[in-house]
Order: C-alpha cells, then sequence, then structure tokens
C-alpha cells in the first residue's frame, strides 16, 4: 500500500512537470511557425 502511494505520488510530480515541459515546447514551436 506504502509503495503504491508513494509511486502514485511521484507519477503525479513526473506527469505534471512532463505537462509543463510539453506546453512550454508547444508555445515555444507556435511562436516560431507564426
Amino acid at each position: 500500500m506504502l509503495w503504491e502511494e508513494s509511486f502514485y505520488f511521484t507519477s503525479v510530480k513526473y506527469f505534471k512537470k512532463c505537462e509543463e515541459v510539453v506546453k512550454r515546447c508547444y508555445v515555444l514551436s507556435f511562436k516560431k511557425s507564426v
């Protein structure tokens, strides 16, 4: 149970961080294309 919880929290943190990076990259590529 404890391991699953810590794994879940780590996944959420990683996903959020990844999401921010993807948004940033998307914005940069959008600016370049415009």
